[in-house]
């Protein structure tokens, strides 16, 4: 057997190593030392920076008002292990395999997301061109997590990627946006101090300058308008209710002008290629804001108000709602069941959904049966929730919540929570064990919870695990977080 397409992996927001050109320092990567260097010296992820990608992270990172990413390691070994592939990990900066087939394309994830869905358009006909294929149709399958997605749908309905693209496979892409980059611009980033929320100022001034994250706003009228109850108001409409809210609206505008440029041009393809998206749900996620008396409250409550033509109480992936993760023509495709391509996973750990292994399997004719990629797993899932940056000497509250299971069982189930370091600082840490915890219910939020106490800086990774529940079993789920020294960093 071997490989007749060329398959491109597209990372998410946060998820490319970046370096500088001139000297060579590589400003962006996985590990607590980078992330520290960046939340201590902001100005060192400036947009206007000139910044190199140079491959795919391959170990954890967080990116502080997004999400935790793993790395890409188990979907990049997964791919690499298809049957006559010749993998190639490097940016295109740094192609060592002319004959790849398999490629990785990091981008500088603060740029508009329309210059990396140019230099994407650049990336697949070189390489096709390598591979003796210049603008053969049919010949490209692209699988991309997160902002990657958006990426590779901007190439395809504006750029001319429908010409070569077969088929799209999207992991936690925010199609419509998310709310979690609302509240990163209108409030800043949240560091977890206890049972408080303060924000980073620094490094949220310089993540709002980055026309991707206006990219990421919601779509869709996620605001509650104060003055009609059960309507919802657009980002780019804020100034409708206050002037004060004029630079987001203007973010808002922006975003707003790019996603309907990927929805007008798709819809004028008169072949596009296959999608699909695997979507995460059961995580405690942002969907919705109310205009307080403080500014703009974004909270996990559902968009009630919103007409969104899929109607899902499935939360999200802690990240993304369930609901923004399906692109918008899902709506009108005969059929459709979105519970066919959810998965109870974090936003960052659907980055490594090997689901897209069979997929590609099927494309390339190896496989005629039933690869997952639209298969059901179940409506159950463990749900995960911590503050994604923790200050050091205070406690870390940690919420799990059981989707799916019988609600008369939920109260006298034991969930188990365990607490192990990772990242560059596991080797380090490892000594320092943490006691696993037994989180308690509480009746009130149907969740159940638990304090971590003593935990030093590092990155440390959450797993949850109900045993033995009523009509289904196991469950566990795992999430990332970060502790810093908040005094050290606001210095």
């Amino acid at each position: 057997m071997r490989l007749s397409h060329l398959v491109v992996v597209l990372p998410g927001i946060g998820g490319s190593v970046l370096q500088d050109p001139q000297s060579g320092e590589v400003v962006w990567s996985h590990g607590r030392s980078v992330l520290l260097e960046a939340l201590r010296k902001p100005h060192v992820l400036r947009v206007d920076r000139p910044l190199q990608p140079i491959g795919l992270l391959q170990d954890i990172q967080i990116m502080p008002g997004w999400t935790a990413v793993p790395g890409y390691t188990a979907l990049w070994n997964g791919l690499a292990g298809l049957p006559g592939a010749v993998a190639d990990p490097g940016g295109t900066a740094r192609r060592v395999a002319p004959f790849a087939n398999v490629i990785a394309f990091p981008y500088d994830f603060r740029r508009d997301i329309r210059e990396a869905a140019g230099a994407l358009d650049r990336g697949v006909r070189n390489q096709l061109t390598s591979l003796g294929r210049p603008d053969e149709s049919n010949s490209v399958i692209v699988v991309a997590h997160s902002m990657g997605g958006l990426v590779a749908r901007y190439w395809i309905a504006k750029l001319g990627g429908h010409q070569v693209c077969r088929a799209l496979m999207t992991l936690g892409t925010p199609h419509r946006g998310a709310p979690k980059a609302l509240d990163v611009w209108a409030n800043g980033i949240p560091v977890g101090v206890g049972g408080f929320t303060r924000r980073l100022h620094g490094f949220s001034d310089q993540v709002r300058r980055w026309p991707s994250m206006a990219q990421l706003l919601p779509r869709y009228p996620c605001i509650q308008d104060p003055d009609i109850p059960g309507a919802g108001v657009h980002v780019r409409d804020l100034t409708r209710l206050s002037p004060a809210w004029t630079d987001l609206a203007e973010a808002g505008r922006f975003g707003w002008d790019f996603h309907k440029d990927i929805e007008t041009g798709w819809a004028e393809l008169a072949s596009p290629p296959a999608v699909r998206a695997r979507v995460g749900f059961a995580q405690p996620t942002l969907q919705s804001a109310d205009v307080t008396p403080a500014g703009l409250a974004v909270t996990e409550l559902a968009p009630v108000w919103c007409d969104l033509g899929i109607q899902l109480c499935d939360a999200g992936d802690g990240t993304v709602p369930s609901i923004s993760a399906f692109p918008l023509e899902f709506e009108d495709e005969p059929g459709f069941d979105p519970s066919l391509s959810q998965v109870p996973v974090t936003h960052g750990r659907i980055g490594n959904d090997l689901t897209v292994v069979g997929f590609i399997s099927r494309l390339e004719g190896w496989y005629h049966g039933r690869t997952g990629a639209r298969g059901r797993e179940g409506k159950v899932g463990l749900g995960v929730s911590v503050p994604e940056v923790n200050a050091a000497g205070h406690p870390v509250t940690v919420r799990v919540q059981l989707c799916g299971a019988r609600p008369d069982s939920l109260p006298d189930q034991p969930v188990h929570v365990r607490i192990t370091s990772t990242g560059d600082d596991a080797q380090q840490s490892a000594a320092r064990s943490v006691e696993p915890h037994t989180a308690a219910w509480d009746g009130e939020t149907g969740q159940y919870v638990t304090q971590i106490e003593g935990l030093p800086e590092g990155i440390w990774t959450i797993t949850a695990s109900a045993r033995a529940v009523p009509a289904v079993g196991d469950v566990t789920s795992s999430t990332d977080f970060i502790v810093v020294d908040l005094e050290e960093i606001e210095r």
